[in-house]
């Protein structure tokens, strides 16, 4: 079993980098590959909502210049997705939002890559509106 972790946090080496290291721990001490995707940091382009990506379904999108395509397929081979992300004026980091919409935009018009995957999420903030929950 694979979880797939995305960092879309512009910060490498940040709160959200560690967050998702704590969470990897504890599962590739249960035996889980973890592997950390940082997209963070990287010029990705909006959807076009173009369509082309259900048009062709050959699960890629065609805008070129970022590596989505890649990313698509190594989402596709995982058995869970983690997105982790930090928040920014109450909301997650532009970066993380184009790759989010072109991701489910490929996955969902090429019959739902992701169907039948875990996935959860994994936020990073301070202030924000945010509020501590403590549970025994």
């Amino acid at each position: 079993m694979k979880v797939l972790a995305i960092n879309g946090s512009p910060h490498e080496s940040g709160n959200t980098r560690h967050a998702l290291n704590v969470v990897g721990k504890e599962l590739t001490d249960s035996g889980i590959e973890f592997e950390v995707l940082h997209i963070g940091n990287k010029m990705i382009r909006g959807c076009a909502a173009c369509s082309s990506c259900g048009k062709n379904r050959d699960e890629k999108c065609v805008l070129t210049g970022d590596d989505l395509n890649r990313w698509v397929q190594r989402a596709k081979e995982a058995d869970g997705i983690l997105l982790g992300s930090p928040v920014y004026f109450a909301g997650i980091p532009g970066t993380m939002k184009s790759f989010l919409d072109r991701l489910f935009y490929v996955s969902s018009s090429n019959g739902g890559l992701f169907r039948q995957k875990v996935g959860a999420a994994l936020v990073a903030l301070r202030r924000s509106g945010a509020r501590q929950h403590l549970t025994p």
